[in-house]
């Protein structure tokens, strides 16, 4: 086995282990052990999933939005170079200190070549002269992150 530097191969006659020690985002595929001996191969294939935190911000900036009363607003967020998919979940954190979810956003999502997902979402929302001094914000849940 050869070793080079972060990824140490060890084998023997009937052993095979991989270990990888600083995990790049190039390290997210398949890795194969392959044993030979005397010309019966045998090998075991494992998956390496990398996680990639989201990179999230507003496709716009909005700051405040104006409004007509009645009228629909557009919000439209994006998570950039992620893995795994996760998902949005957008919230009005209202003046009274309640908050509400907002539903029913319209969703995009890109694989990369690399693997990872840029996804998109736009949440139409009809605002209300109760909105005043309302804030929205949209979060990004990616399962598996601490």
């Amino acid at each position: 086995c050869k070793e080079v530097p972060r990824i140490i191969f060890d084998a023997s006659e009937n052993y095979c282990n991989i270990t990888v020690t600083s995990v790049r985002h190039g390290d997210h595929g398949n890795w194969t052990c392959k044993l030979d001996i005397n010309g019966t191969v045998d090998k075991a294939i494992t998956e390496l999933i990398v996680f990639a935190e989201a990179s999230v911000d507003f496709a716009e900036e909005h700051g405040t939005i104006s409004s007509i009363a009645g009228n629909t607003t557009n919000l439209t967020c994006q998570a950039r170079h992620s893995r795994p998919l996760g998902n949005f979940i957008w919230k009005r954190l209202n003046p009274n200190g309640t908050d509400d979810i907002l539903e029913n956003p319209k969703t995009r999502v890109r694989e990369k070549e690399s693997g990872l997902f840029d996804t998109e979402e736009t949440l139409q929302i009809e605002l209300k002269p109760s909105d005043n001094g309302a804030k929205i914000i949209c979060n990004y849940q990616q399962h598996g992150l601490l």
